[in-house]
């Protein structure tokens, strides 16, 4: 099971976006990141990925615009199967409440 955690979905535009989810899996499971279903441009500097040794993923955009509003999925697979956990992401533009 992959959930994500301590997620904040609706954020201003300007804040950084931080998305985690705990991955487990023997052999450890390869992971990618997709926005709206399609892979997450990591050639964007605003964007990082990182996987801490306790399987954590963390997705972290800097300075997120309107434009990255959308459903964030983490796939994860090994030989044993695959996973998905997705989450919705709205970015609250200038005078939006």
């Amino acid at each position: 099971m992959m959930d994500f955690y301590d997620v904040l979905t609706d954020i201003p535009e300007g804040e950084d976006l931080v998305l985690k989810a705990k991955v487990d899996g023997s052999p450890r499971p390869k992971v990618q990141w997709l926005k709206d279903g399609v892979p997450v441009d990591l050639s964007d500097k605003r964007i990082t990925t990182e996987m801490l040794p306790d399987g954590t993923c963390i997705l972290t955009i800097k300075n997120v615009t309107p434009a990255d509003k959308g459903q964030y999925t983490l796939h994860a697979s090994n030989p044993q199967g695959e996973l998905k956990s997705s989450c919705d992401v709205n970015v609250r533009g200038n005078g939006n409440l």
